[in-house]
């Protein structure tokens, strides 16, 4: 009799899980009518897939795949018995691409001797171009780390370009790809303790709750409050069209009961501007929150 009880109850939450997943995802639908924009939304808790939009195409990572490199980069630190604290002798020459780079303006002109989970911080908490292809060229490469993911059955997803050759050559951005649903899965599973093992996972997930940017995105609808946050964006123009390659921000979100939730919200070719891109963000992390904590 109580194994029947159980089985009924258990229904009737996936029911009230599957309509609220679909009345958000109405929500969201008529939030992006007139858009000049292809948004790309997934919502994912304790390994279910909550709420999912626009999932059939292929959206530009940019540096939302320090993310991913970071997974993989823990992995290899792992397999290799390396802590964080190991260091990495870099080269001068190593910084002189032009690109976005806190860590070179730190340190330009000389070589310097830094530890890994320095350049780790670099490159997910401040989206540091040159840490990012420091990490690629010293610890794992693209190929490998696209490997690794897969092995672990992230699907509709690629990485295949790092920083550098992204700039060089602005259609090798849509290289490095994702389907919404992936990227909130791999997400989920990070943030459930997966995939990552201690020290790494902690140190990641700080580097992600301490993030620099993306403050009008995800994290918009929570500055000022105790909503505890962690997210990753991702930027990039066409410098002949002038639209946005890719505006992205993906993150883990703890609602007030201790429920974790994780949101991939990506937008490939957008005509409007930076700030009502970011809005359109923006506006979806709130609905999102507020149909979680219902």
């Amino acid at each position: 009799m109580l194994r029947h009880l159980l089985t009924a109850l258990c229904a009737l939450l996936f029911i009230s899980c599957a309509d609220a997943g679909d009345h958000l995802e109405a929500e969201i639908q008529d939030l992006l009518r007139n858009r000049k924009m292809t948004v790309g939304v997934a919502v994912v808790m304790d390994g279910e897939p909550v709420a999912v939009v626009n999932n059939d195409a292929q959206y530009p990572l940019m540096s939302v795949f320090k993310f991913h490199q970071a997974v993989a980069v823990a992995h290899r630190m792992e397999e290799l018995g390396l802590p964080l604290s190991h260091t990495l002798h870099i080269r001068k020459e190593e910084f002189e691409a032009p690109t976005y780079s806190p860590l070179r303006d730190s340190f330009s002109q000389r070589d310097i001797d830094i530890t890994v989970g320095d350049l780790l911080r670099y490159s997910v908490q401040y989206s540091d171009n040159h840490a990012c292809d420091l990490l690629f060229r010293h610890i794992i490469g693209v190929e490998e780390s696209d490997a690794y993911l897969r092995s672990l059955g992230i699907g509709e997803f690629a990485l295949s370009a790092n920083e550098q050759q992204m700039r060089e050559e602005v259609t090798r951005c849509y290289d490095n790809r994702s389907a919404p649903l992936s990227a909130a899965t791999l997400l989920d599973r990070f943030i459930r303790r997966e995939i990552v093992a201690e020290p790494y996972f902690s140190f990641i997930a700080d580097c992600m709750y301490s993030s620099t940017t993306g403050n009008s995105r995800l994290k918009r609808p929570f500055l000022g409050t105790d909503i505890r946050i962690g997210d990753k964006t991702g930027t990039g123009i066409n410098p002949a069209s002038g639209a946005f390659i890719a505006v992205n921000d993906i993150g883990f979100v703890t609602l007030p009961d201790g429920r974790i939730y994780s949101i991939a919200l990506l937008i490939r070719n957008s005509h409007e501007t930076l700030a009502d891109t970011e809005k359109v963000i923006a506006s979806i992390s709130e609905k999102v929150y507020r149909a979680m904590s219902e």
